[in-house]
């Protein structure tokens, strides 16, 4: 984000979009996608694909009933979630991954947001918390990119070959993630952990937190700001916004 605000689309954009699917719409059917080929240009950088399948999920210590549970709750979180939240009032810190766990223990955060749910499990974190906040904070997804001289000295049916192959990588992914997500669920709540679902008022609250957010990258950059306005009109054509 430091070079590019356009990077901050590459996780995507918090309590906007409601799954994959509709990510697949933004990026590859709506434009996205060029939007950062050009941007990353800039930098002789060359944008080869998104890859959608990120569903960040926050765990807490403690009940997130609403949004106005967020003022003064200690969060682990980064990037434009950190930024959303923090218009909520909520404290963010960054904790590397590997002290999320112990930060945790020892109360000095409340919650965490580190991705989707099956590698927050993997990594331990439903032992040293008690609730699973619903829906999933962000959907997101990674990105591949190459160096441009590097893609630009690859022959053309190379350049296809890897383009393709990254398509079935994502898709390959997003299930994985999603199956993955599933399973670590149903161990959460063997283990006693609670899903706490946010009214529908309250989503729309954090969804114009963001958007206060998503404002203030785009008086700083133009291909933010387009990015920016193909999400918003998509938003209002499936009533996800007004």
């Amino acid at each position: 984000m430091a070079k590019t605000p356009m990077a901050a689309f590459s996780s995507g954009i918090p309590f906007t979009l409601r799954d994959v699917q509709d990510y697949y719409v933004a990026f590859l059917r709506l434009g996205m996608e060029n939007l950062f080929r050009a941007a990353y240009a800039k930098h002789n950088i060359y944008f080869l694909r998104q890859s959608p399948g990120l569903d960040a999920v926050m765990l807490s210590r403690k009940p997130v009933n609403k949004a106005a549970d967020l003022k003064g709750t200690k969060i682990r979180a980064m990037g434009m979630i950190g930024e959303t939240l923090a218009e909520m009032g909520a404290t963010i810190m960054f904790v590397p991954g590997p002290e999320i766990y112990g930060a945790l223990e020892k109360g000095i955060i409340d919650a965490c947001v580190y991705g989707p749910l099956a590698p927050q499990y993997e990594s331990g974190l439903h032992e040293v918390t008690k609730y699973i906040i619903m829906p999933p904070v962000l959907i997101g997804g990674d990105q591949v990119i190459v160096n441009m001289n590097a893609w630009k000295a690859l022959p053309d049916d190379l350049q296809k070959l890897l383009y393709l192959s990254d398509a079935d990588f994502t898709e390959q992914l997003a299930v994985s993630y999603r199956y993955d997500s599933e399973k670590a669920l149903d161990a959460c709540l063997k283990k006693g952990l609670k899903v706490l679902n946010w009214p529908e008022a309250d989503r729309a609250k954090l969804r114009e937190a963001a958007w206060r957010v998503v404002e203030k990258y785009s008086a700083k950059d133009p291909d933010f700001a387009k990015g920016a306005g193909i999400l918003k009109d998509y938003l209002k054509l499936t009533g996800i916004s007004k």
